[in-house]
């Protein structure tokens, strides 16, 4: 049986460095083309950690997909409310 000890930082999203979507919505504003593993490599995370934060974005609004998977963009919802 594994023990952790308080201090341990298993699933800790300070540990996660895109924490804050901001900075992959900065990225979607500059390049809306990219893929999962594009935007992943870019900021260093894997292409998991995009979809997830994709995901929220989306859920929050500020982003839908238009076009197809293969050669779709990312458009930015309400661009004013989101800077």
């Amino acid at each position: 049986m594994m023990m952790f000890k308080a201090n341990d930082t298993v699933n800790d999203p300070i540990n996660d460095p895109i924490n804050d979507p901001i900075n992959l919505f900065d990225l979607i504003k500059k390049n809306p083309n990219c893929s999962y593993d594009e935007y992943a490599q870019k900021l260093g995370v894997s292409s998991a950690t995009i979809k997830r934060h994709i995901g929220e974005l989306k859920n929050s609004g500020k982003i839908i997909r238009k076009g197809s998977k293969k050669t779709g963009y990312w458009e930015i919802v309400n661009q004013e409310e989101s800077e």
